[in-house]
């Protein structure tokens, strides 16, 4: 049987250092591996005569940044895995939870209002 999962997202700020804190306090009292996952996107509109050919390599680009950027801080937080998604973000971050069966999704706020 799979360990339960603790889903924590994160964008690089010290409001996502402070989830996977939070994350890794609660793992053992659940038996529960903590599992990193990062949503990118870029906006694309497509217009008339635009070549979109150039943008698939910049997007292959954005991947592989922000893969490494994702790996250190996982080997920075002591944490062994990861998730790395393209799509809109809280899309993204329910499918990722319903696919791993999430027990429990940890996330960080900015404490912006309106």
């Amino acid at each position: 049987m799979a360990k339960p999962v603790i889903l924590v997202p994160v964008d690089f700020e010290p409001v996502s250092h402070q989830a996977i804190a939070l994350a890794k306090e609660l793992a053992p009292a659940l038996s529960a591996e903590v599992v990193l996952l990062h949503v990118y996107d870029l906006p694309l509109y497509t217009y008339p005569g635009f070549d979109p050919a150039p943008i698939a390599s910049y997007l292959t680009d954005i991947a592989g940044a922000a893969q490494v950027a994702l790996e250190q801080l996982a080997a920075s937080s002591g944490v062994a895995r990861t998730v790395l998604r393209q799509g809109e973000v809280s899309s993204a971050v329910i499918a990722v939870a319903r696919e791993l069966g999430a027990r429990m999704v940890v996330m960080g706020t900015h404490g912006r209002r309106g």
